[in-house]
């Protein structure tokens, strides 16, 4: 085999191997912020977090410890590091970096603020906001969230839910992950593309090489 057909066949099972443990990341359950004050109820307690690029949109999932709803008046704002994110909580959480914010209102306004050019400030259309249960998800158009520096597929995430009432930073429950932020992992149907392409780019090899023979 060649040493090009082989750096493929390893590629190929390096894809595989990430892809299969593409999972959503779990944030432990009660973990609310010493700084916070407002209600400790489940729906402000994120369990997991997980954003799916699909090559053309972000889906960002995220799951909590009761319906969402139960707070009254809660949000969730996902903090987006798309080049030039900054440690904008100081102390509190200096490994989350984020230039730009998605404000998720279950039920309101929702919409995306860009730290760094308010121009490509928008409103979320409600229809791309699905609340089932304790699971909240929304689904963003890659061409509104322009990079400031990173190539799309190396943008990070935290998410963080609020609370009406309280101000400032004691109004954050939670940080998911805790002081870091994820990256996003392509749908299996991108890497069922990737991984076509390259038993195509295999296949013309052997071909070569029987004509070469």
């Amino acid at each position: 085999m060649s040493r090009f057909a082989l750096l493929l066949t390893a590629t190929a099972a390096a894809c595989l191997t990430t892809a299969a443990v593409a999972v959503p990341t779990i944030d432990p359950t009660g973990d609310f912020l010493p700084t916070y004050t407002g209600p400790k109820n489940g729906d402000l307690d994120v369990t997991s977090v997980e954003v799916i690029n699909t090559g053309t949109s972000l889906i960002f999932n995220s799951t909590f410890a009761a319906p969402i709803g139960t707070t009254t008046g809660g949000f969730y704002v996902w903090g987006l590091n798309r080049g030039v994110g900054a440690a904008q909580f100081g102390a509190l959480a200096p490994g989350v970096l984020f230039d730009s914010v998605l404000i998720i209102r279950p039920g309101g306004t929702s919409n995306f603020a860009d730290l760094v050019t308010a121009a490509n400030n928008f409103t979320i259309n409600p229809a791309a906001i699905t609340v089932n249960g304790s699971a909240l998800s929304v689904t963003v158009a890659l061409a509104l969230l322009p990079s400031t520096g990173f190539a799309t597929g190396a943008y990070t995430f935290n998410l963080w839910p609020r609370a009406t009432g309280p101000t400032g930073i004691a109004a954050i429950s939670d940080f998911a992950p805790d002081n870091s932020n994820i990256r996003a992992v392509p749908e299996p149907a991108a890497w069922a593309l990737m991984l076509a392409g390259f038993a195509g780019v295999g296949a013309a090899l052997r071909q070569r090489r029987r004509a070469i023979v």
